[in-house]
């Protein structure tokens, strides 16, 4: 796993709906009490950027932790986002990597990942995380914040049990309530250029550079390169014979069944 840190833009600092910062990126609430350490699961996207802004607003910036994970397939201009995040606030972000891309993740798992079971998020996202976490965040003295907003509020007691023994907390999901539009309406008015996916129509900061057909982005299949889909299905097909699963066409299927 290797652990690296952004090269940053500089941000700028105007009020807007919850937080001021000063002209030094500092803020401009009282600091949390001392020896909390605030870590903030940072994605990239614009939901974990307004848990920070929250959780700064509230706590301060001096055991702030923007904790992201590469898995080597996002868009670039994440990282350019993440790092124009962290010199708004004045926080480093803390980026951590398994080192294998989803694909890698996928045949080593003999498994392609679905929008219902994604071993990429697992091994590329979770795990480099939690090692972070256990080395570096006693349970007792962290809170881990998550930035689910208030629409996805059925997820939080599968997050809770996911990420024990740390607290977790959950700042978009209490009042104000929060739209994906309104955030990114918020990072406009405090300077910062949101992430050009979500003018493209995606409704996560995320997408894998060979076509995401696993549970990470929304976007609609049609936007999929031809090419990289056909890598993808044949992928899949590939996997499912090593793991003797029999293939058969639709006529094929409905002959069978007809027998």
């Amino acid at each position: 796993m290797t652990e690296r840190t952004p090269t940053a833009a500089d941000g700028h600092s105007e009020h807007f709906a919850h937080l001021s910062l000063t002209a030094g990126g500092g803020p401009s609430a009282t600091p949390r009490p001392a020896g909390t350490l605030h870590v903030v699961q940072f994605s990239g996207g614009i939901g974990s950027w307004a848990t920070a802004m929250r959780v700064a607003e509230e706590h301060g910036t001096d055991n702030l932790i923007l904790l992201a994970a590469d898995t080597k397939a996002e868009d670039p201009d994440l990282w350019r986002f993440v790092a124009d995040a962290g010199a708004h606030l004045g926080v480093n972000p803390v980026i951590v990597a398994d080192g294998r891309t989803p694909w890698q993740v996928f045949a080593d798992q003999r498994f392609v990942g679905n929008s219902r079971i994604a071993p990429c998020s697992v091994h590329l996202k979770q795990k480099p995380c939690r090692r972070w976490l256990t080395k570096n965040a006693d349970p007792e003295r962290t809170v881990l914040y998550v930035g689910i907003d208030w629409n996805e509020q059925r997820r939080v007691p599968a997050i809770e049990r996911g990420w024990s023994p740390w607290t977790v907390r959950f700042p978009m999901c209490e009042p104000p309530y929060l739209s994906k539009d309104q955030m990114l309406e918020w990072a406009t008015a405090v300077g910062l250029t949101p992430p050009r996916l979500y003018q493209q129509g995606f409704t996560h900061n995320f997408s894998p550079r060979f076509g995401d057909v696993s549970a990470s982005s929304t976007k609609a299949t049609s936007s999929i390169h031809p090419l990289s889909l056909l890598v993808a299905l044949g992928l899949t097909a590939m996997m499912r014979m090593a793991r003797g699963v029999v293939l058969r066409t639709p006529a094929a299927g409905r002959a069978a069944s007809s027998a």
